[in-house]
């Protein structure tokens, strides 16, 4: 009708074959990553192949590097806190939120519940020392 369109692209033969990734039906493995042999002597990608040795050694690395990134652990020359009084709670829980704010520890390594314990107890004491400061006053009082 007096438009000329462009006739489409004539797809290739090469576009139609698939890459020369794992042979593997359904397998999107990029050609540099199908270095595996198969006992059919075709190579494979690492999930593939007959021999799963590989795998097994990549995915227990990954899991251990997993594993020790995200432990919530003290470092391996930490001592062991003293928690036998409300004072040494305390002390232990601001080293460890000094250390966490200097950035020397990760912020996990201290639990939420710790601090909050060790505000507890400095909340117990100084309602402690306030009762023992009214007995006084009221003893002085009663007594002069």
């Amino acid at each position: 009708m007096g438009v000329d369109a462009p006739a489409p692209a004539a797809l290739s033969v090469e576009a139609k074959r698939p890459s020369a990734g794992c042979p593997h039906p359904g397998c999107g493995a990029r050609p540099e990553w199908v270095t595996f042999p198969g006992s059919d002597g075709r190579l494979y990608c690492i999930s593939h192949t007959d021999d799963q040795s590989a795998k097994l050694r990549a995915t227990r690395k990954g899991g251990q590097e997993t594993r020790i990134r995200t432990k919530k652990v003290m470092p391996a020359g930490s001592l062991t806190p003293d928690w036998s009084t409300p004072k040494a709670i305390r002390a232990w829980a601001e080293d460890r939120g000094g250390r966490v704010e200097r950035g020397e520890l990760d912020k996990r390594v201290v639990p939420q519940e710790l601090a909050m314990l060790a505000k507890q107890t400095h909340d117990t004491e100084l309602l402690a020392k306030l009762d023992d400061l009214e007995l006084l006053i009221r003893a002085r009082l009663s007594g002069s």
